[in-house]
């Protein structure tokens, strides 16, 4: 059934999945806090949760190419995108996942660049905010993953590939 007959009683058919509402938390608290319950406080908590995201994408863009322009072009680009705008101004939490995205494709790129754990360890904290706030951001997640696990078989076969001398015309 589609609507079940009572709502009151909790059946496999009536338990809907859900995020983590850690984005709806953090401004409630703040609404607590402050004693104002007005929306501008969670609008302003996903609009400067988004300048982060930016920020972050200018710092990749910039370790990328190491232009200022073109850095600032993508920052331009990405924060007058129609469906950035629209989305910011919302109260889901797909930009604060998307910033938190952005911020662990930036330390997995320093961590891809100068090999430190620590990186590693914080682009999966924020990939995992982002998909625990939007589960549809398990997708960069995932593939940073499985780009490790490849670059993990690769190692192995490097390490474990036995060439016989006869094998090897260059090992002389």
């Amino acid at each position: 059934k589609q609507f079940p007959d009572n709502w009151e009683k909790p059946a496999t058919n009536t338990i809907t999945a859900v995020d983590f509402p850690i984005h709806d938390f953090i401004p409630a608290v703040v609404m607590k806090w402050s004693g104002n319950h007005s929306p501008w406080i969670f609008r302003i908590y996903i609009l400067m949760y988004s300048l982060v995201g930016l920020f972050y994408l200018f710092k990749l863009a910039f370790k990328i190419t190491g232009d200022y322009s073109k850095s600032l072009f993508t920052i331009v680009f990405a924060a007058t995108s129609p469906v950035f705008v629209y989305y910011q101004s919302g109260f889901l939490p797909t930009i604060p996942s998307l910033a938190n995205s952005i911020i662990g494709l930036y330390f997995f790129y320093g961590y891809s660049k100068n090999n430190e754990q620590r990186f590693f360890v914080y682009s999966i904290l924020f990939f995992t905010l982002a998909t625990l706030s939007r589960t549809t951001f398990a997708i960069p997640l995932l593939a940073v993953l499985m780009w490790e696990f490849i670059r993990i078989i690769k190692k192995e076969i490097h390490k474990n590939q036995i060439i016989k001398d006869s094998e090897c015309p260059n090992c002389n």
